[in-house]
């Protein structure tokens, strides 16, 4: 679906195995695929196991059919392949959500979240295009004129009569991507659906994006392991960087390791940074970001890899509804970490 979903973020789901004990609650786990990567949701509920996969497959379809680029047929496709700078585009309660967030934090972070990337996210091949091979990290003519229709400036948008958000273009080549905010989103609309169904204690994960409520089987506050970060793109040593204890909260992780391309022998991550239009170099190695929701975490861990270490950290620090653990090179090279005053809090190894 974008540039963050194809490699997702390697996160590990910390939880002890329920009990055998008739008179105890069960805790059930199920696993999927949604996005382009994979999900892993566990519950705690009392009384006859109840699996709610099927309802839980179901909104994530609807979601995807709203903001996924990969289907055709998606609100977002329509308007993206659409050249009309005259025509409204109506769009569905899913997509209002995470365009007035993605509004919210283009505005926050100075652009550094932008959801017009599309562009730049299919010419170097992190999108439904596949045309990076025959790239060039000096060709700027090519990045310039792509620049030119990507920004959050170049679409105009208003709420109806009918309070229903709709669009319209400046620019015939504007597009749309979600993929930074989505996975985060798509966390959000199961944990909702959890709570519809009753259930208090919960796990939700969508390919590195989390959500926590209540406590595990064994009346526990859920605990998420987050995984090391490399200086070597691809490096799969799996360590754990620090065990966090999420309660009531969401979490989202960002790293270039993972997700990259290899051209004319040159290593690029996935991170691509909207104003200068080429993959993002700095020194933040990873990020992890503690908010009331996993959009909006998920949303500013994007961010913050495009600023670098210490702008991210101002970024963060000035959001008090935000924590995070930031893994960054110093300057002689070596591994440092710096984090919120609260986050500190959360950590029970690190």
């Amino acid at each position: 679906m974008n540039n963050r979903i194809l490699f997702p973020f390697l996160l590990f789901i910390l939880s002890l195995n329920s009990c055998s004990q008739q008179d105890r609650p069960s805790q059930i786990e199920i696993n999927g695929r949604t996005m382009g990567t994979t999900y892993d949701i566990k519950y705690v509920m009392p009384g006859q196991p109840v699996s709610y996969q099927e309802g839980i497959d179901s909104v994530l379809r609807v979601v995807n059919q709203s903001m996924s680029t990969y289907i055709d047929t998606s609100i977002i496709s329509i308007f993206n392949k659409s050249k009309d700078t005259t025509h409204w585009h109506a769009v569905d309660l899913h997509f209002q959500i995470v365009f007035m967030e993605s509004v919210d934090v283009y505005v926050q972070s100075s652009g550094a979240f932008d959801p017009t990337v599309m562009n730049l996210v299919n010419y170097w091949g992190f999108g439904f295009e596949d045309a990076y091979k025959n790239l060039s990290l000096k060709d700027t003519i090519s990045v310039d004129s792509i620049l030119k229709f990507t920004g959050l400036d170049l679409i105009d948008y208003h709420f109806n009569p009918n309070q229903e958000l709709v669009l319209r273009k400046k620019h015939p080549n504007v597009s749309l991507d979600f993929g930074a905010i989505a996975k985060g989103y798509g966390v959000d609309v199961v944990s909702d659906y959890l709570v519809s169904r009753g259930i208090q204690n919960f796990m939700v994960e969508i390919g590195g994006e989390v959500r926590t409520m209540g406590k595990n089987v064994n009346d526990r506050v859920w605990r998420i392991g987050v995984e090391k970060p490399t200086t070597e793109f691809g490096n799969d040593d799996n360590e754990f960087q620090s065990i966090i204890e999420l309660n009531n909260s969401a979490l989202a992780s960002s790293g270039n390791y993972r997700n990259y391309h290899e051209i004319n022998g040159e290593k690029i991550g996935h991170t691509l940074n909207p104003k200068t239009g080429f993959p993002e170099t700095n020194r933040l190695l990873s990020i992890t970001v503690i908010a009331d929701n996993a959009m909006r975490a998920d949303a500013y861990a994007t961010a913050a890899m495009v600023l670098g270490h210490e702008k991210a950290f101002e970024l963060i620090e000035s959001n008090p509804i935000l924590e995070a653990l930031l893994v960054y090179l110093g300057e002689n090279g070596e591994i440092e970490v710096m984090m919120t005053e609260k986050m500190s809090d959360l950590i029970i190894e690190i």
